[in-house]
């Protein structure tokens, strides 16, 4: 099974928008580098950024067409409480031995914490409450100390730089936004069309039909997938039936 996740990851569908978003935040990061926001001390930053939050942006990206405040609740989850306390909470670091007790010791109550939530036996759901209360403990030990430790040190967060670090994940958030937007159009035109091929047996009425939905949709994204929600069943006997059709429905 392992072999053949692995070997599914490689496909191109899979593989070339994650090569276009490396390559899209490699030209965006040339860019903050040239105006001087980018330094190489936050290569470390961009990376896990990159392969974190931009990661998980691209692969919710089938979703932006279900609602119309995708992208805006993705600037907000960046610019929230949350991220603040990310922030603070990354910048002031554990000892090592601490850390390294301390990180695996999480991730496994994490994962325990997901299976036995997945699981209908009442054991289960004891389990998963108890180690629940077990992770909000643990995360209130961590924000004491890191609250305490903020508040004695406040004024070494009084930097440009540092304020520079925190800004990072949300300028990238708002630069990536475009490529993720473009992506998640191409996927709702991809699934789209495969309807129209496969419910239109003549190929020229089938070009023109794409033809009249990507000029009467053209770059609306959330037009085209209320579009493809509300057509049913693509079949049109003539070129007139499928423009009057189209543009009826897509507006």
């Amino acid at each position: 099974s392992l072999f053949n996740l692995v070997k599914a990851f490689f496909k191109w569908k899979l593989l070339s928008p994650l090569i276009g978003l490396f390559v899209y935040v490699g030209i965006l990061t040339m860019v903050l580098a040239k105006i001087g926001f980018w330094q190489w001390d936050q290569v470390k930053d961009t990376v896990l950024w990159t392969l974190g939050s931009a990661g998980v942006f691209l692969f919710r990206s089938n979703d932006a067409g279900n609602y119309k405040k995708f992208f805006s609740k993705i600037i907000y989850e960046n610019i929230g409480f949350a991220a603040v306390l990310e922030f603070i909470i990354n910048f002031y670091t554990f000892p090592l031995w601490v850390e390294i007790i301390f990180v695996p010791l999480v991730a496994i109550l994490v994962v325990i914490e997901t299976y036995t939530g997945l699981q209908h036996e009442e054991d289960m759901k004891k389990i998963q409450r108890f180690v629940t209360g077990l992770l909000v403990f643990i995360g209130g030990v961590v924000l004491f100390f890191t609250i305490k430790k903020f508040i004695n040190h406040w004024y070494s967060l009084v930097n440009t730089r540092i304020l520079f670090d925190y800004l990072l994940p949300f300028v990238f958030t708002i630069g990536v936004i475009p490529y993720i937007y473009i992506f998640a159009l191409l996927i709702e035109y991809e699934i789209l069309f495969v309807r129209v091929d496969f419910f239109t047996m003549e190929k020229a009425l089938s070009r023109y039909i794409k033809l009249r939905i990507f000029l009467s949709c053209n770059f609306h994204l959330y037009k085209l997938h209320r579009f493809a929600k509300s057509i049913g069943i693509i079949q049109f006997s003539s070129k007139s039936e499928a423009a009057h059709r189209i543009k009826k429905l897509c507006k």
